[in-house]
């Protein structure tokens, strides 16, 4: 099984660049583009968050022209930049959007005829671009992996479970690790969990999972370990990431980059408490 793994494409309205520097579109064209000449080509896409830059409808609507005809099955969940309710209307007939009394999240397992069963986590808050992965959707998580206790599970979801070291993004981190890791210490069938949110490439083991982020379509944060570590983002040219499950009942993975840089440029906006940080 192989799985492609897009994040953090920001799409913005027609002649608006992300940050004000970024030709998000373009940069996800680009990636469509190479994942189409992949020989095989992927089982299916996992989109980790942030299709849109600022939660305008005009994004989904261009994602959804942009991946018509790409022949490979597509699933998404929301990162901190996406709108919930937008999500539903732009795609109504997608797994998880039916909204459940008391459960406004979008999460949902894919059991299909794959070797790898997929679960898709919101860990968007609407009020913050904070992460929060709430005792609702976590009940919620516990009874999906008690279905299947003894199939191979991937997750994925937006913002990661553990601090990086960059003070910038980590500032915007997901409340819930500790529950979540103690969901995962009762299901032994998890083996991976994909993330997006901090615009790099990032490894981890966490709950005794290994644990990635994704490095972003759009751009990239900068390397800034610690407080005074460098911040803002570089314009680079987009990345994704493929997952090979093999006969070993294992994942490899592979960070593609489709090559340029330039920055680091601090971000238009910020977020007062972070700023009140420094």
């Amino acid at each position: 099984m192989l799985i492609a793994q897009i994040t953090d494409i920001h799409l913005t309205p027609n002649g608006v660049f992300a940050q004000g520097k970024a030709n998000t579109e373009q940069q996800f064209a680009q990636v469509l583009a190479a994942i189409k000449q992949l020989k095989p080509q992927p089982d299916v896409l996992l989109f980790t968050g942030d299709i849109a830059d600022n939660k305008q409808p005009v994004a989904y609507e261009k994602f959804r022209k942009m991946i018509a005809g790409i022949g490979i099955p597509y699933y998404l969940i929301p990162g901190n930049h996406d709108d919930r309710t937008m999500l539903r209307a732009a795609f109504p007939d997608h797994p998880g959007m039916s909204a459940r009394p008391g459960q406004d999240f979008i999460q949902y397992a894919i059991d299909e005829d794959f070797p790898v069963r997929l679960i898709g986590l919101d860990t968007h808050r609407p009020d913050n671009d904070k992460g929060d992965l709430s005792a609702e959707k976590l009940a919620w998580l516990e009874e999906a992996l008690s279905e299947q206790p003894d199939k191979p599970t991937l997750i994925f979801m937006h913002h990661p479970p553990f601090l990086t070291g960059i003070d910038e993004m980590d500032y915007y981190n997901l409340a819930g690790t500790e529950a979540f890791a103690d969901v995962l210490s009762r299901h032994k069938q998890v083996v991976r969990i994909i993330c997006g949110h901090v615009h790099r490439s990032i490894q981890t083991v966490f709950a005794g999972v290994l644990t990635s982020i994704a490095p972003a379509c759009a751009f990239t944060q900068a390397l800034g370990l610690g407080p005074d570590g460098a911040q803002g983002f570089i314009l680079e040219a987009p990345k994704y990431e493929l997952h090979l499950w093999n006969d070993r009942d294992n994942f490899i993975s592979h960070t593609v980059n489709l090559e340029y840089n330039s920055g680091a440029f601090a971000y238009p906006t910020h977020d007062a408490g972070f700023i009140s940080k420094q």
